[in-house]
């Protein structure tokens, strides 16, 4: 693991343990939600203000996506199942590439990516999202969210001295 990505994984780590997930939740602006719904599915969208330096948008990886890749790199993180199923576009690549080194993320990521939501940092807002067949907060439930919120906050945390 690089010396950012330990960095970064120490932070949200400390982050985590000196809240429950609740609490984490609570020192942060309420999200805005948004229920989605089509085709006989279910979603939820959940946007929280939360300034960061990374800015990464990871969606499922489909044709659309493929298509992309023969005109512009992809970051890859080397776990071959993250690789395959998630499209990584940022304008931070070096930053992102750190914060998806940390492997608990990555599952937190995976398991929205896997219903067919998405997980978008701005460097303003962070949106989280999800879909389900039954409820898709059971998806993007706040265990998910605050592990990947904790994960985007330790970003903007300086090196410890």
């Amino acid at each position: 693991m690089s010396a950012d990505a330990d960095r970064i994984a120490r932070a949200a780590l400390l982050l985590l343990e000196s809240h429950d997930v609740e609490g984490l939740l609570d020192t942060l602006p309420a999200p805005k939600v948004s229920e989605l719904g089509g085709a006989g599915r279910a979603g939820v969208e959940r946007t929280w203000t939360l300034a960061s330096p990374l800015r990464v948008s990871l969606v499922p990886e489909g044709l659309s996506q493929k298509f992309a890749k023969l005109f512009k790199r992809e970051i890859q993180t080397g776990d071959e199942d993250f690789d395959a199923r998630v499209y990584i576009a940022t304008d931070t690549p070096e930053l992102a590439a750190a914060w998806l080194e940390i492997a608990s993320l990555r599952s937190a990521i995976l398991s929205l990516i896997a219903s067919g939501g998405r997980v978008e940092v701005t460097g303003e807002a962070v949106t989280l999202a999800a879909w389900s067949d039954g409820d898709p907060k059971k998806v993007l439930d706040d265990r998910t969210a605050a592990t990947i919120l904790a994960h985007v906050e330790a970003v903007a945390r300086p090196p410890e001295a």
